[in-house]
């Protein structure tokens, strides 16, 4: 029984990373916060948990690590301490994302990532996102926060209230107070 169980979370857990991890608006956050937080009723607990995701071909496509994991199959929310997902971005860049706590909202295809949020795009301009909440769009590739961010990368640092990046092209946009720095 347990391990019927433990497979069909796996399962679950790929179907959310072949749709693309991307941040979605604090509206839709907002919204799963109240829908769904409070009521969590987690029927299963994993520690040390690494999930390693591959396309048809098996190459590796994604892996996701968290020392404690709870799943909740009332609600299809799973919760994560200290997660750590590893992932291709735009041009196969490698993508590096991590945070004090994650959940993964399984039929809504959205991730919220909470505290000392970082994004390494480890790419020419090496690009670092810092923010404190991400959501995670698995459906659009995008990932947004309408908090302030931080923006670094090898010619500057840029600031603004709000951004959406794309992670299948490596674009970031600003939405709102932009300030930065360019170094030639």
């Amino acid at each position: 029984m347990i391990k019927a169980i433990l497979i069909l979370f796996v399962a679950i857990i790929i179907v959310l990373i072949t749709g693309r991890y991307l941040l979605d608006v604090e509206a839709t956050y907002l919204a799963l916060l109240s829908d769904n937080k409070e009521h969590h009723e987690f029927t299963h607990e994993f520690k040390e948990f690494t999930l390693i995701n591959t396309d048809a071909d098996g190459k590796r496509e994604s892996v996701i690590y968290s020392p404690q994991t709870y799943l909740d199959t009332t609600h299809q929310v799973t919760t994560m301490e200290t997660p750590r997902i590893e992932m291709a971005g735009g041009a196969g860049s490698p993508v590096d994302i991590r945070a004090n706590t994650a959940e993964v909202f399984h039929q809504k295809g959205i991730t919220l990532l909470e505290g000392d949020v970082l994004v390494r795009v480890m790419n020419d301009q090496n690009i670092v996102v810092s923010t404190e909440k991400l959501t995670l769009d698995h459906n659009q590739q995008l990932a947004s926060t309408n908090l302030q961010a931080t923006v670094i990368h090898d010619k500057g640092k840029m600031r603004s209230t709000g951004l959406e990046y794309r992670l299948s092209t490596n674009q970031v946009k600003f939405l709102a107070n932009v300030r930065g720095t360019y170094e030639q």
